[in-house]
Formats: C-alpha cells, sequence, structure tokens
C-alpha cells in the first residue's frame, strides 16, 4: 500500500503515495500513545501496529513501524502498510460446516474496532454496541470459548479466539435458530423413528400374546375335554419350544398312554365276553344232554 516517515505524531511527511502527505496515520491521542510507547519497547525493532483502516487510502492495510531516534529521543517514525486483500478472500472463503449462514469478525481489542466484518463499510470504524464491547473484554480475558450474544435483532450463538500475540479477537457468530435447525431437524427426526419403533413392538407384543392365548386357549380345552373322559378327540397340533409347547407334549403323551390303556381293558373286556359266550352255549349243551 506503501511507505512513510512521519514525525512523532503520526504526520505524514513523505509517503510514496503523494495524496497521504500531511496526513496523520493516528489522530487519537491514547491510540498514539500505544504507539509511542509500543515502538520504544520494540528497542530498535520493528513494531507490528495490527490491521487497520488506512488513513491514505481506506483499505486494510497490515500497518508497521518503526522508530527513529536522535540520541534516545524519539523523533519520527518510518514505517508502511501491506494489503490484507488475500486475508480478506480466506476470511470469506472459509467453509464452515453446519454454519453455512455464520458471520466472520475480527475485532482490534484495545481499540474496540471492527479489523473485518461481513459489513466492509464497518471495517476500521469504532464499535459502538455496548454489549459487543463487553463481549469483546469477555474474549481478551478468557482466550477461547462459546457464548450468546443478542445483536438486538437475533439472538446469536457465537465462537471465539483471542490472538493474544496481535491484541485481536476472531468471532464467529450464527443465528441460534440456524445454528440448532440441524439439532431440531434430528430430534424430530429421532422422535419419528421412535414413536413408529413404539408402534411396532406393540404391533409385535400384539400379535405374539394373541398366539400365545389362542394355544393357551386349545390347551384348556383339550385338558377338558380329558377331563371329561373323551379320548377320541385329535392330539393337540401346538408346534412351539417354550413352556406351552411343552405342556401340550405332555398331554398329548398323557392322552395317547390312556388311550392305550383304554384300548387294552377294551381289547381285555371283549375277550371276557367272547370267552362267556363260549361257556354259557357250552354249559346250555351239557344240560340238554
Amino acid at each position: 500500500e506503501g511507505i512513510f516517515v512521519a514525525d512523532s505524531d503520526t504526520l505524514i511527511l513523505c509517503h510514496t503515495n503523494t495524496g497521504a502527505i500531511g496526513n496523520y496515520t493516528q489522530t487519537d491521542p491514547d491510540q498514539l500513545k500505544i504507539i509511542q510507547d509500543s515502538v520504544a519497547a520494540a528497542d530498535g525493532h520493528s513494531y507490528m501496529r495490527g490491521i487497520v483502516a488506512s488513513s491514505s487510502t481506506g483499505e486494510l492495510v497490515c500497518s508497521v513501524y518503526t522508530g527513529v531516534y536522535n540520541g534516545d529521543k524519539l523523533i519520527g517514525f518510518v514505517g508502511g502498510g501491506c494489503y490484507i486483500n488475500g486475508l480478506q478472500d480466506i476470511i470469506e472463503g472459509m467453509e464452515l460446516n453446519g454454519l453455512e449462514h455464520s458471520e466472520v469478525y475480527v475485532f482490534d481489542v484495545a481499540k474496540k474496532s471492527y479489523v473485518f466484518a461481513p459489513d466492509e463499510t464497518l471495517n476500521g470504524t469504532e464499535i459502538t454496541d455496548a454489549s459487543l464491547s463487553a463481549l469483546i473484554d469477555t474474549m481478551a480475558a478468557t482466550g477461547e470459548g462459546t457464548d450468546e450474544y443478542n445483536d438486538g435483532s437475533d439472538k446469536r450463538i457465537i465462537s471465539y479466539q483471542y490472538l493474544s500475540d496481535y491484541d485481536m479477537a476472531v468471532m464467529v457468530n450464527e443465528v441460534e435458530s440456524e445454528a440448532l435447525a440441524d439439532v431440531n431437524r434430528l430430534t424430530f427426526i429421532i422422535m419419528i423413528l421412535s414413536v413408529v419403533t413404539l408402534i411396532a413392538i406393540l404391533v409385535v407384543v400384539v400379535i405374539f400374546s394373541m398366539r400365545i392365548a389362542k394355544d393357551l386357549s386349545k390347551v384348556k380345552d383339550f385338558a377338558a375335554e380329558l377331563s371329561k373322559g373323551n379320548f377320541t378327540i385329535d392330539d393337540l397340533e401346538i408346534k412351539r419350544k417354550d413352556e406351552i409347547g411343552q405342556m401340550a407334549d405332555a398331554l398329548n403323551n398323557m392322552y395317547e398312554n390312556n388311550a392305550d390303556v383304554i384300548r387294552n381293558i377294551g381289547e381285555g373286556s371283549g375277550k371276557v365276553s367272547v370267552s362267556s359266550g363260549t361257556l354259557s352255549e357250552t354249559s346250555t349243551a351239557l344240560m340238554a344232554r
């Protein structure tokens, strides 16, 4: 963007952009004091002020100052700025999975100003929102984390990182309703699946209960017929491996055993009857002689 020479009050004496000569790079007394003290603390090295709006072009630049001394006295600065369009492109091109509608901000913590904002007209301007200013203090104090912020129209969820080396904070925020949209949708899907699963379980339970009730009814009717001495009924046809099936098998075995005894008794009775008839005929014949 350019190289300049300025006096100790940052009045530009020489600049590669001649239109900037006669301007001040910093007019705020507090910020001027910060620059002077920081340059002195750099002890002959360059002091990177950070990303600021250039006083000559209005564009965002990375500003650097080096002190010029007369003995131990600071009498001016040699400095310059390089455009940060590449940084803007990187920030604007970031892909945040699940946060397609998010916004990225970069703040100058010391000056409470916008370094980068989705609304380019805010870049380099002072932050006037008291709640956002307080939030930036929180960022600097905690270093990183998440929080909530109300911009006056929407409640937003934010994630931030404080860059202590540059005294800047990066914040990503999104409207809470949009950030939670996927969570709400997933919750709804889980609820629907839970209801469908519950209904399916109930249907299966009802079907099995009906089958059990039907087989138990067969067992009860079969046992009732046996108690009446009816051994002409068909065997129970229950093909189960559980206790009901075992009960049906036991009743079938008892039925078969009792039926065999009854058949044997019937056959024995028939033989006795035949023998009795033969004896009766023999007796009658003997008496006739």
